[in-house]
């Protein structure tokens, strides 16, 4: 009992970083050319990483609900959750099977992955609802520089972060 308590405690700290991530994606970093870094991309591949497939499936649950809220939305209610729940998930499932301590560079390729994936398949989801205009010139160039804001992230902070989550408590729990 007290387990699931720890595990729900978490999701509430997430669901509040997330939502500071959101805010700060879209008020403070919007004016940059081209593309924003995918803060709520970092937390989920955090999650991941800590807690594994379930809570990382779960968490990027959450937090693309919370994408697709958040002002200014686009009209399919969904698009980001199921982005984040197929990369949670996935980054999940690849860091539950990894083999001794992963170096330095992993964070960069997960959290980049994470980005890159959960962008694409935002527009796949966004081009199958008819909003033919995701797909333009700048699609491609946007996706290499949300995949460089991914690497700079994991790097910078995706250790630290993915430590600070390890040493929950919830993380046996949710096992």
């Amino acid at each position: 009992m007290i387990a699931h308590v720890r595990v729900a405690v978490a999701t509430v700290g997430f669901v509040l970083a997330v939502a500071v991530a959101l805010v700060i994606e879209r008020s403070l970093l919007a004016p940059l050319p081209l593309a924003v870094p995918d803060l709520v991309a970092l937390l989920v591949a955090a999650g991941a990483m800590a807690f594994g497939a379930r809570v990382g499936a779960g968490w990027g649950l959450l937090a693309g609900l919370l994408c697709d809220l958040a002002p200014p939305a686009s009209g399919v209610v969904g698009a980001w959750a199921l982005a984040y729940v197929c990369c949670g998930f996935g980054l999940g499932l690849m860091w539950e099977r990894r083999w001794g301590v992963a170096p330095r560079g992993w964070y960069a390729a997960a959290v980049a992955a994470v980005a890159v994936g959960a962008t694409v398949v935002h527009a796949l989801v966004l081009v199958l609802f008819g909003e033919a205009a995701v797909w333009r010139a700048s699609t491609l160039p946007a996706v290499g520089l949300t995949a460089l804001y991914g690497v700079v992230l994991g790097l910078a902070v995706g250790p630290q972060l993915e430590r600070l989550l390890a040493g929950w408590p919830a993380r046996r729990a949710s096992r």
